[in-house]
């Protein structure tokens, strides 16, 4: 078995920090979508929509209180169907510094 190496720990941290930054926080009661994704040919199929809502279901059927997901500030089709379905944004969460700019909004559907 082997071991992480420095870089791969590096890696790991900043991964966690990026995250901690970005990511929506979340409450016991909540439903979170981690990841989202819909193969490109595959778009404009209700694919999306049909993910969503059966998240939406197993959320209900579980008692939780709403269902979080977040996505990328530049993902504008992303965003465009989650609002569809019934997300609202909640925070916006960017960095910007000279002409970089990176973030997410974090995203609820009460249920």
């Amino acid at each position: 078995m082997d071991n992480f190496s420095l870089m791969d720990t590096l890696k790991l941290a900043m991964i966690d920090i990026i995250d901690s930054i970005f990511l929506s926080d979340l409450e016991e009661e909540d439903f979170y979508y981690a990841i989202v994704a819909v193969d490109e040919n595959a778009r404009g199929q209700g694919i999306g929509s049909f993910i969503l809502k059966e998240g939406l279901k197993l959320a209900r059927e579980k008692g939780c209180r709403r269902a979080v997901l977040d996505v990328d500030i530049e993902n504008e089709g992303a965003l465009r169907l989650y609002e569809r379905v019934g997300f609202e944004k909640f925070k916006e969460k960017i960095i910007s510094l000279f002409r970089w700019k990176r973030g997410a909004f974090n995203m609820q559907y009460i249920l």
